[in-house]
């Protein structure tokens, strides 16, 4: 697996990121990354498209990152790089397709942008690109 401590070090963050996200959602008072009207986690996760099929999407984010930590440990210890790769293409397909459209929907639908996703997005964003570099130097 090409870049596993990138790779273990973003889970950790997106972890970490996801589950301050998971704690505003059921608890949206006093939220750090509430600056003003446009930038408020708040105002995202009391949306209608804080959750998908009645899941928090930080929920969501948290189990994917844990399954790409748990790849990227796999690497360390020496798994065949090829299973890992096709599982990581796995789960950028459900991934950076939902991201997309969460990032559309903070910007176009709720009007509002939480400091916190975007940076969930922007890990999903580089895992995509590494996805990509990984896949096009295996075959």
């Amino acid at each position: 697996m090409k870049y596993p401590w990138i790779i273990i070090i973003l889970a950790v963050v997106g972890i970490l990121s996801s589950g301050y996200l998971l704690k505003v959602f059921y608890e949206p008072e006093n939220a750090v990354c509430d600056v003003n009207t446009v930038f408020s986690c708040t105002e995202v996760a009391k949306s209608k498209y804080s959750t998908f099929l009645g899941i928090p999407n930080a929920l969501s984010g948290i189990l994917m990152y844990s399954a790409v930590l748990v790849l990227g440990i796999l690497a360390l210890r020496g798994v065949d790089p090829h299973y890992l790769l096709y599982a990581f293409l796995v789960i950028m397909l459900f991934s950076v397709p939902f991201s997309l459209y969460l990032t559309y929907v903070e910007f176009a639908v709720i009007g509002a942008l939480c400091m916190f996703c975007l940076l969930s997005q922007l890990i999903v964003l580089v895992y995509a690109v590494m996805a990509y570099d990984w896949y096009r130097s295996s075959t």
